[in-house]
């Protein structure tokens, strides 16, 4: 159940930005230039089968300085129910969340987080359908990083990951309301179709803890200039049917 926490936080990582910045330095601010993408449609399968699990669609709007992914996660019979939905609204000069919203069709967990008064935010939980909702605060630093913004933290250290450095940052999980210590590495490079792709690796800080958790890899093929996330494999995303403990990978595919 941790693990599913930590990759529902982490996953669909979507936003490509050819810019080599620290964390919390301002961004440039023509942002079309930063994601020539305005919709990502991705695959989830069966790794061991490659059997469609899921799918969905993203879409991604700009107002102000601000981002905001739109998600859907969508069953993979012909009816194409909802199982999961997403919202978020990033600050891109420091990749503060001002706003965030999940909620499983299936399970009923929900979460809402506001921030309220910066760098206060406002955390509410509820884990599954009829439960009480649970209530928190959540102060943001310069290192925290959550889910949705974790790929603007690795195309900005992209340089030091292909040198070999492993950049750590505190990684906030909305569904724990507690922050976990994560780095991500450059493990490899492949051959994955017809393109080289470079193989980042996202896993606990601590060497222990990272010995007891499932690997969890994001390909990057580096597409005129721009490092773009073409494929995941690792623990499941979503819960299916109920089944949080598949092995997955998921396959993206964008739109300009």
């Amino acid at each position: 159940m941790f693990l599913r926490r930590i990759i529902n936080a982490t996953a669909f990582l979507l936003l490509t930005i050819p810019q080599t910045m620290a964390l919390g330095q301002s961004v440039p601010a023509n942002y079309e230039s930063e994601l020539p993408f305005k919709k990502i449609i991705f695959r989830v399968l069966d790794i061991k089968t490659n059997s469609e699990l899921a799918s969905g669609v993203e879409t991604i709007a700009y107002k102000n300085g601000s981002i905001t992914k739109n998600t859907e996660y969508y069953t993979s019979d012909k009816n194409r129910s909802i199982i999961q939905t997403e919202l978020a609204t990033t600050t891109l000069a420091n990749l503060t969340i001002n706003e965030y919203r999940f909620k499983n069709n299936q399970t009923g967990e929900q979460v809402e987080l506001a921030m309220t008064t910066p760098p206060v935010a406002l955390v509410n939980y509820t884990p599954k359908k009829d439960d009480k909702t649970q209530k928190s605060e959540f102060r943001w630093t310069d290192r925290t990083i959550i889910g949705k913004t974790l790929h603007h933290y690795i195309v900005r250290n992209w340089p030091s990951l292909i040198a070999g450095k492993s950049p750590d940052f505190d990684l906030y999980v909305p569904m724990k309301r507690d922050l976990f210590k994560f780095r991500v590495r450059k493990d490899r490079d492949i051959q994955l179709k017809d393109q080289t792709a470079h193989v980042v690796s996202l896993e606990p800080a601590n060497w222990a803890i990272r010995a007891l958790v499932p690997r969890m890899d994001f390909f990057y093929a580096v597409k005129n200039g721009v490092p773009v996330l073409v494929r995941y494999e690792g623990a499941t995303t979503v819960a299916i049917n109920g089944d949080d403990k598949r092995e997955v990978a998921i396959e993206f595919s964008y739109e300009s």
